[in-house]
Parts: C-alpha cells; sequence; structure tokens
C-alpha cells in the first residue's frame, strides 16, 4: 500500500514537473521572439523591460504565464495569428533550436550567421525569466515613435529603462490602462 501511495506521487510529481517544464519552454520561446522581434538580437535592456511588460500583463489577466501574455500582447510574432508579413512569419518559426525558420529571407545573409545570435537571446530569456532582480523601470507598455505620440496623447508617462530601442510607459491609473497602444 505504501509503495503504491509512494509510485502514485512520483509520478503526480513527474507529470507536474514535465508541465513546468514545458510550460516554461513557451515561456522562453515566446519572450524570446518578441525580443528579436522589438529590438534586434542584441538589445538587453529592451530584453529585460519587455519582460517587465509582459509580467505585468499577465499579472492583470488573472496570473497566465507570460506565454500567454506575450501570445495576446504580441499575437503576430508569436504564431497565435496568422503573421501580416514575411517578417512576421520568419519570427513566429523560430524555435527553441535554433533551426531556419522557412520564412528566413532567401536574399539576406545566411540563417548560420544569425542562429548563434538567436541562441544567445534564447539563453538571456531563460536567466530574465528565473531571476527576479530588483524593483525594475515600472513599464507597463511599450511602442516605437509613432506609439509614442499616442501614449502622451493618452497622458501615459514615459520610463527610462535604460539604452532601449523602444520607448516604454507606465500608465498612471487602471481607468487609463485600458485604452491599448496598438
Amino acid at each position: 500500500m505504501i509503495r503504491n501511495l509512494a509510485l502514485s506521487l512520483v509520478l503526480f510529481l513527474s507529470a507536474f514537473a514535465s508541465r513546468a517544464c514545458a510550460q516554461n519552454a513557451r515561456d522562453v520561446l515566446q519572450l524570446s521572439r518578441i525580443a528579436v522581434s522589438e529590438s534586434g538580437f542584441d538589445s538587453e535592456d529592451d530584453h529585460r523591460a519587455i519582460l517587465e511588460v509582459l509580467r505585468d500583463v499577465a499579472r492583470r489577466m488573472g496570473g497566465v504565464p507570460v506565454s500567454m501574455a506575450a501570445e495576446r500582447y504580441s499575437s503576430r510574432v508569436t504564431g497565435a495569428m496568422r503573421p501580416l508579413n514575411l517578417r512576421q512569419a520568419w519570427i513566429a518559426e523560430l524555435d527553441l533550436e535554433g533551426s531556419e525558420p522557412s520564412f528566413w529571407p532567401p536574399n539576406g545573409p545566411p540563417w548560420a550567421a544569425y542562429r548563434a545570435k538567436w541562441l544567445a537571446v534564447v539563453s538571456r530569456s531563460r536567466r530574465l525569466l528565473v531571476e527576479r532582480g530588483g524593483p525594475g523601470c515600472g513599464a507597463h507598455h511599450w511602442g516605437d515613435a509613432k506609439d509614442a505620440e499616442r501614449a502622451r496623447r493618452y497622458r501615459w508617462i514615459e520610463v527610462n529603462c535604460g539604452r532601449t530601442k523602444n520607448y516604454f510607459f507606465r500608465v498612471p491609473s487602471d481607468r487609463s490602462r485600458a485604452a491599448k497602444i496598438s
């Protein structure tokens, strides 16, 4: 009886650990895809701030995984919705093993030149998802220059998240947060 109970407990914990590992892999993949889409292969400050925004979105969605928040926030590059262009398509095909995306630009540099950069982004995502760091920059949203104009009209506050390629914003109240940038 005790042996059966112990075996059941081991199987339960094994299944739980397996699901947690798969969820972590999905979080890593979706964060990595968005980081490449929004800031290329080498901007750690953008990467960190984007994760901060996605964690805030996940919290506001009731504590869902980061990957679910990512799929809601950037649906076309995460593969949650059909991509609108070839750039979104190759980003949505990026995988954790570094396989060449079928939509990789045929006239661009060879994928082999970017594979190591992609795997470095994946590694950075793993590290950032594990570390809890300090208080962060307080960002709730990010965007480009066009989005920044709209965010200022909403009276969102631009925050400094380091040396970033994107603009990051904090929303002064929950009521204002309902207005979307995109």
